[in-house]
């Protein structure tokens, strides 16, 4: 980011400083979108709608703060909205059709050429939202369990506990697509 914005001009609504913020920030904050929501128009429209908050809510900007971090949180938390209004929680059925997506005929080879940020993707698409959000921030995003908390708001004990269940279903689905896989070498 290059900010050819300041805090202050932001805040007395100067647009052309908002506009070098959105200029600034649309990327990374699309692809977080993207990455929580899985689909490329649910995720602009959170995009658009947290720009709009950050916009409403700019004269309550700290003119010493960054405001990058405050836009990522408004970013998870209407993705996670998005995710529990729409109930996207993941049955078995769903699990196995992801399975089959992943493979192909000669599975080693697939195994050895997929990238694990794409398994990771298809995998915590199945999670529950909160889940899913924690996870992604954690495992695919880097973020820490206090980064979590300051972006999301979820309680420190609340981000342990939610990465520990998301972990665990994500290694059981892992488990799973592996006994389908051989499964499918043995017929």
């Amino acid at each position: 980011m290059n900010n050819n914005y300041h805090v202050r001009d932001i805040k007395q609504g100067d647009r052309t400083a908002f506009r070098s913020f959105v200029s600034d920030t649309s990327d990374k904050g699309f692809f977080l979108a993207l990455k929580l929501l899985g689909d490329p128009d649910e995720a602009r429209d959170a995009l658009q709608d947290a720009y709009v908050s950050v916009w409403e809510k700019r004269k309550s900007l700290h003119e010493d703060r960054n405001i990058s971090p405050w836009l990522m949180k408004i970013i998870v938390n209407r993705c996670y909205d998005v995710l529990r209004k729409s109930a996207r929680t993941a049955t078995m059925s769903e699990g196995k059709i992801v399975a089959r997506n992943l493979q192909s005929t000669d599975f080693n080879h697939q195994m050895d050429t997929l990238e694990m940020g794409h398994v990771l993707n298809e995998l915590a698409r199945m999670l529950p939202p909160k889940q899913k959000i924690v996870f992604v921030l954690s495992e695919i995003e880097g973020y820490s369990n206090k980064e979590i908390y300051q972006t999301t708001g979820i309680s420190q004990n609340s981000v342990k506990t939610n990465l520990m269940l998301a972990r665990k279903k994500v290694k059981e689905m892992v488990k799973n697509y592996y006994a389908e896989a051989k499964s499918i070498e043995v017929s």
